[in-house]
């Protein structure tokens, strides 16, 4: 069947007669003579332009509020979540406000993942599984390095030649096994993709069989190999999909989606089974590591991060702080906490400075982890876990181009069972830092990277479908940076964070206290103060000439200021003035949906007036408010996110729980191994390498990009045309510009606008 006569066949399409009119079309089985020239694709849903709901007259105002009426029927607010736990007991975690899921409230289709995703999705996840099936196969030396087989028995040192009747029965056999191989290779020539799937397992199977393994290494690697192929067969269902449209297509995503759910669930049921202990711990992927580079060994058909090479040096671990994957918490201090008691001297000692003057001319630098102060380490599913609420101290040089570690302490109070640990103790000091990477990787997944950037757009997304009309120009900019972002918040509570889900497994602590943590940084959150100038002005880090490498600022502020022109110029087509904001009534009940606590509890959002009233008044205000919102579903986001692959993946540079207790020795040798002891088990390790390449390895659209995956521009008004097109010249500017700060640094690509997708949609 013919490409088009499958487009024609496997959808309903619409179709004009001579007049123009819209018509619905009967495909008729059999019509291969149908003339296609006139299909066409639905029209486009939006207004040709967007409008002020004040400037629309009565009817169309009518037709706006009936739109949004039906809408807030389809979004409505949730403010806690409900886990069944077993045994009739339930688990409440709350205060969280997103868009409320449940049977009686479906997500709503327009929110679901976009095939484009499904495709991204499960070709990374087939590559995370092949990778595991290479690391089992290697117990049976798939792969492996082969000498050259013996001369045929027709080969003669002196050059004689043996007798025909000799080789015709000497090399029966070989003859045999050629004629076979020649038929393989020219079934692989006739379908390659399918042959070279059907040969590796054939080739593993029967490794497996002549080398006689046990039982459970097959039974591991077929189901193993079971998910692999449905996943080849999710790959070919998705390109066929690709072909229909409406609900036919919608019909075929969602099946798409449950099926590739199913996949990953398999793997992981595979893998963490009874059955598969024994067999991973012969492939060297359970249990505690025997060596540091056993890690490193889980890496078998992807590529190591570089970050192997370095973690975990000082000069790394300082890095981690200003261009790691939570380059949000340092900040400069003037004086010390009163629970951080650095003895001036050592610090003396170890940077040539005394504390007093590098406090007083501000190159001390603080990161501070009391937000994990609460949290209980969890005992599930590999033991005991441990987080350390710690503090860690750096400074710069007295040239300030470089930051070094000097102290840490592994708790919020001092004394003997917290003693401060310096860079100069040896051993100590490296399980130290250890257990600073462990506070940091909690942080960043559950303040900086979860609380922070999902959460905190999602109420944006929910208000923006209650009150904004489809026609609304804040509507119509904000859209493409919602996209995804409700369904994958819906499954990361539902699968993700749910109590034994991969959260709970890999973080150090209990899910109650990993939510507590979440909620606390949500609601005392000061949404302005949050706005990417005033929190790195805040942290005592903005001023360039006084923190001179901070890659992650300098990048942002870029893309910031990128995207704060674009806006402005964008607002500016609709708002002609203050007034215009005010008297718009749509943003208005938006905005109060957004602070109201039977809404969006958005802390800290608005602008206060001499009269001490609180709101949105501002053309100005408005724009920071759209900016942040756009930054943080695009650039934020992605600062966070894409590390996961290039860093965080590797366990021992960024360990999401300590399995041991913060070291209280403070000089001397350790016991042999003890470093390892701290870091997870290896099948943790597994966990947390698949979940950070999966998260960090999809980039779905791209910042400026809107008409990516469109068939039409996504902006029809033609005004918006040019300041569009200066939008783009910018974030070419500013990929230049990141691009030659990379020739004269170490690289820092998080930022680049090129890998900066628009929303966060996984």
């Amino acid at each position: 069947m013919s490409i088009m006569r499958e487009l024609a066949e496997v959808q309903s399409q619409w179709v004009h007669d001579e007049s123009g009119t819209r018509r619905r079309a009967r495909l008729v089985a059999g019509t291969r003579e149908r003339d296609l020239r006139y299909v066409q694709f639905p029209e486009h849903t939006k207004m040709t332009n967007p409008s002020l709901p004040q400037h629309d007259d009565p009817e169309q105002q009518a037709e706006r509020a009936r739109d949004l009426a039906w809408a807030q029927t389809q979004y409505t607010w949730a403010h806690s979540h409900t886990y069944d736990v077993g045994d009739g007991k339930q688990l409440v975690l709350e205060p969280i406000a997103v868009l409320n899921v449940d049977d009686d409230h479906p997500l709503p289709s327009s929110q679901k993942l976009s095939l484009v995703q499904l495709l991204d999705l499960i070709t990374t996840g087939l590559d995370l599984v092949g990778n595991i099936v290479v690391s089992l196969t290697n117990l049976v030396d798939v792969g492996s390095v082969e000498f050259d087989g013996p001369p045929p028995d027709s080969f003669s040192a002196s050059g004689e030649k043996k007798p025909r009747v000799i080789l015709e029965r000497k090399g029966e056999k070989i003859a045999g096994k050629l004629r076979g191989a020649a038929d393989r290779v020219a079934e692989k020539v006739e379908d390659a993709v399918e042959d070279a799937v059907e040969d590796v397992k054939a080739v593993e199977d029967d490794a497996l069989d002549v080398a006689d393994v046990a039982d459970a290494i097959k039974e591991l690697v077929a189901k193993l190999e079971d998910q692999r192929e449905a996943g080849e067969k999710l790959l070919s269902k998705a390109h066929r999909a690709a072909l229909a449209k409406g609900q036919v297509k919608r019909e075929l995503v969602d099946d798409l989606t449950a099926s590739l759910g199913d996949m990953i669930k398999g793997v992981l049921e595979a893998l963490f089974e009874d059955l598969a202990e024994a067999v991973l711990t012969a492939a060297g992927l359970w249990g505690q590591a025997q060596a540091i580079g056993d890690f490193a060994r889980q890496f078998q058909t992807l590529v190591v991060p570089n970050v192997v090479s370095t973690t975990m040096t000082d000069a790394c671990f300082a890095r981690m702080r200003i261009a790691g994957p939570n380059a949000l918490v340092i900040a400069k201090i003037e004086a010390l906490p009163t629970g951080f008691p650095v003895d001036a001297a050592r610090f003396e000692a170890l940077t040539g400075q005394t504390l007093d003057a590098a406090l007083a001319s501000g190159r001390v630098y603080l990161t501070d982890y009391a937000a994990l102060a609460d949290v209980i380490g969890g005992v599930e599913p590999a033991g005991h876990k441990y987080i350390s609420a710690a503090f860690a101290l750096f400074v710069l040089g007295e040239d300030r181009q470089s930051l070094s570690p000097v102290a840490i302490q592994c708790s919020q109070e001092p004394g003997n069972s917290s003693p401060i640990f310096y860079a100069d103790d040896g051993e100590t000091w490296e399980l130290a830092k250890l257990h600073v990477q462990s506070a940091d990787g909690n942080y960043h997944e559950l303040i900086s990277h979860l609380g922070l950037t999902h959460l905190l757009i999602e109420p944006f997304a929910v208000a923006s479908h209650r009150h904004l009309a489809q026609q609304h120009p804040v509507y119509v900019l904000l859209l493409p940076h919602f996209q995804g972002t409700l369904f994958i918040n819906s499954s990361a509570i539902t699968s993700l964070i749910n109590p034994g889900g991969v959260v709970d497994q890999l973080l150090a602590g209990t899910i109650e206290s990993d939510w507590s943590v979440v909620s606390t940084a949500l609601t005392s959150l000061d949404f302005n103060a949050h706005m990417l100038p005033n929190d790195l002005e805040a942290r005592g880090v903005a001023d360039p000439k006084l923190f001179p490498n901070y890659p992650y600022r300098d990048d942002a502020l870029l893309v910031w200021a990128a995207i704060e022109a674009w806006v402005r110029d964008y607002l500016s087509i609709y708002y002609n003035n203050d007034d215009d904001v005010v008297g718009d009534p749509e943003l208005q009940a938006w905005y109060q949906d957004l602070v109201s606590p039977d809404g969006g509890c958005v802390q800290g959002l608005g602008e206060r007036r001499a009269d001490g009233s609180v709101g949105l008044f501002t053309f100005d205000y408005l724009t920071k408010v759209l900016t942040m919102v756009i930054f943080t579903g695009s650039a934020q986001h992605a600062s966070v996110n894409f590390p996961q692959r290039g860093i965080m993946s590797y366990t021992p540079a960024m360990p999401l729980a300590a399995y041991a207790p913060a070291p209280t020795q403070v000089s001397g040798s350790l016991p042999p191994d003890t470093e390892l002891a701290h870091l997870p088990p290896l099948q943790m390790a597994l966990l947390q390498q698949l979940v950070g390449q999966l998260l960090g390895g999809i980039y779905f659209t791209r910042l400026g990009e809107y008409d990516r995956h469109q068939r039409q521009p996504w902006f029809s008004d033609p005004r918006v045309a040019e300041p569009l097109a200066a939008f783009q010249t910018t974030l070419v500017s500013v990929e230049n510009t990141i691009g030659a700060r990379n020739r004269e640094r170490p690289v820092y690509q998080a930022l680049l606008p090129s890998r900066i997708p628009q929303s966060i949609n996984i």
